[in-house]
C-alpha cells in the first residue's frame, strides 16, 4: 500500500488537544461531535486531566437516560466535594428529542462551577431518533446554536495518510520511538482505529524495550488487518489470478484459522463495493461514499473498481456467496474447502 503521509495538525481534534496548555480555564460547554470513538472519550478524559478534577467532580450521564429536570438540577447542584465539576453527557444526539428546551435554557446560562461536555457521534437534526407522541424534535438552528454557544470540537475520522503521524505523536507523547516505516507497516495491518492503534503501541513499546520500535517489531506482533486481506483478495479476483487470490486465501486461513470469518469479510467487502456502485450511480460526491463505505486503503482504487464491476458480475458474485455458505450448512463441503472452490470459482467468473 502506497501511503502519502500527511500532518495531523490540521486535525480539528488535534488542534483542540493542543491548544489545551494555554486555556487557564475550561470552557462552559464542550461539544465533542464525530465518528472517531477514541476522540470521544479522549476529550473528556483530557478536560479531567487538565483542569485536575477529582474523581467526586466528575459525573458522566448517558443521554439515552437522562431526564431534563434531573440533568439541569445536577448542573445547577453545588457540589460538597469539589469546587468545580465537570459533567458528561454521552449520547447527546439522543436526549435532544427530549431536553431540547433544557440545553438551551442552560445554554443561555451555565453555571459558573460546572463545565458540561457534550458527547454526540452524529450532530445536526438528520442524526435525531424520532421522537414519541408529545416530544418535541430539533431543527438546524437549534443544532447550529448549540455549536456557536459551546466549544465545538469535531472528533472526525483520521484517513490513512493522517494515520501515520499521529501513531508517531501518540508513541513519542508516552516516551516511546516509532519508526516513521513501523508506523506505516502499523497503519497497513491494523487499520484506522485508534483505540486499536494505542492498544499495539501498548504491545510493541514492551516487546522493543528502549530501543525504537521497527517493521520487524510490527511485523512479529500485529497481524494483517482483515480489511486489508480482504481488499488484497477482491483485487486478485476481479483480475482474474486465482493463484493469486488462492495464495492470499491460505494466508488469511493460516493467521485466523476460521474459514467463516474469511467468507464473512468477502461478503462484507463486495456489499460495500454495491453500496459504492449505486451511490456513485446516484451522483454522491467519492468521499461521501469513501466515508460510508469506510475504506481506509487504497481509496482511489476501491472507487474505481466500484464504478468497474458491473451489476451482473455483483448478482454472480452474491449467487456465489450464497451457494458457498449453503454447501457448509447442508455439510456438503468443509468450510476450508468451500472457500477454496470459492475463490476459485469467483477467479475464474
Amino acid at each position: 500500500m502506497a501511503f502519502k503521509r500527511r500532518s495531523t495538525d490540521d486535525h480539528p481534534f488535534v488542534a483542540f488537544e493542543a491548544s489545551l496548555a494555554a486555556a487557564k480555564r475550561p470552557e462552559p460547554v464542550y461539544l465533542f461531535a464525530g465518528p472517531e470513538r477514541y476522540f470521544l472519550d479522549r476529550g473528556p478524559a483530557l478536560l479531567v486531566s487538565r483542569y485536575q478534577y477529582s474523581i467526586d467532580a466528575v459525573l458522566r450521564i448517558h443521554g439515552d437516560e437522562a431526564k431534563p429536570a434531573d440533568l439541569l438540577s445536577e448542573l445547577y447542584a453545588q457540589s460538597f466535594f469539589a469546587a468545580n465539576r465537570l459533567i458528561v453527557l454521552d449520547r447527546v444526539e439522543s436526549f435532544v428529542s427530549r431536553g431540547k428546551k433544557a440545553l438551551e435554557s442552560y445554554l443561555a446560562e451555565p453555571a459558573g462551577q460546572t463545565c458540561l461536555a457534550l458527547v454526540a457521534e452524529k450532530w445536526g437534526p438528520r442524526s435525531e431518533e424520532a421522537p414519541a407522541d408529545g416530544e418535541e424534535r430539533g431543527g438546524k438552528k437549534f443544532y447550529d446554536d448549540v455549536k456557536k454557544r459551546a466549544r465545538f470540537v469535531s472528533c472526525e475520522a483520521l484517513d490513512a495518510a493522517q494515520a501515520p503521524a499521529w501513531v508517531i505523536t501518540r508513541a513519542k507523547e508516552r516516551g516511546w520511538l516509532v519508526a516513521p516505516m513501523a508506523a506505516r507497516a502499523l497503519i497497513e495491518r491494523a487499520g484506522v482505529d485508534l483505540a486499536a492503534l494505542d492498544t499495539h503501541l501498548e504491545k510493541l513499546s514492551t516487546y522493543a524495550g528502549k530501543r525504537p520500535i521497527d517493521v520487524p517489531d510490527v511485523e512479529a506482533l500485529v497481524g494483517r488487518d482483515r480489511e486489508y486481506e480482504a481488499f488484497a483478495l477482491v483485487r486478485a479476483l476481479e483480475n482474474g489470478r486465482a493463484e493469486e487470490a488462492l495464495r492470499v486465501l491460505e494466508r488469511q486461513l493460516r493467521e485466523e484459522h476460521d474459514p467463516s470469518a474469511a467468507l464473512g469479510q468477502l461478503v462484507w467487502f463486495y456489499r460495500r463495493t454495491l453500496t459504492a456502485r449505486r451511490m456513485l450511480r446516484a451522483g454522491k460526491p467519492p468521499n461521501e461514499v469513501i466515508a460510508r463505505a469506510k475504506v481506509w486503503y487504497n481509496q482511489n482504487e476501491f472507487l474505481t473498481q466500484a464504478r468497474g464491476i458491473p451489476l451482473p458480475r455483483l448478482r454472480r458474485v452474491f449467487r456465489c456467496l450464497l451457494d458457498a455458505e449453503l454447501s457448509v450448512k447442508r455439510g456438503l463441503l468443509d468450510p476450508e474447502t468451500a472457500m477454496q472452490a470459492l475463490v476459485a470459482q469467483l477467479a475464474r467468473t
